[in-house]
């Protein structure tokens, strides 16, 4: 962790619960402010299933607060899981440096993109 780092904590998210992990952390989103350090951190490592809506929301609002607040983004990821091995693989730690997509520059397995 860096220090004064501002770190959005995603909740465990199982096959099993449908959604309702992340619907209930969304009701309770501790949104960082404009006093809050400007790096930023979106910590994956209890993810262990994590839905397409929920990865464009937040890689959007990693953008959103790079483009127009100034921040530094960054993913926090443990690849001994597979859902982690998955945001890896398309390419989270790369949209959130560049802000943008990595599809040119991927092989086939991995034609899945951020935009």
């Amino acid at each position: 962790m860096i220090q004064d780092e501002f770190i959005i904590e995603l909740p465990v998210q199982n096959w099993d619960s449908g959604g309702k992990d992340m619907l209930e952390w969304l009701t309770h989103w501790k949104w960082r402010r404009p006093g809050d350090s400007k790096k930023v951190a979106i910590d994956f490592t209890q993810v262990r299933f994590i839905e397409p809506w929920a990865i464009a929301m937040l890689v959007a609002h990693a953008l959103y607060l790079k483009a127009e607040e100034g921040c530094e983004v960054r993913a926090i990821t443990d690849t001994s899981t597979p859902s982690n091995q998955y945001l890896v693989q398309m390419g989270i730690h790369h949209v959130l440096a560049e802000g943008s997509s990595i599809l040119d520059s991927v092989t086939s397995e991995h034609r899945f993109a951020y935009h």
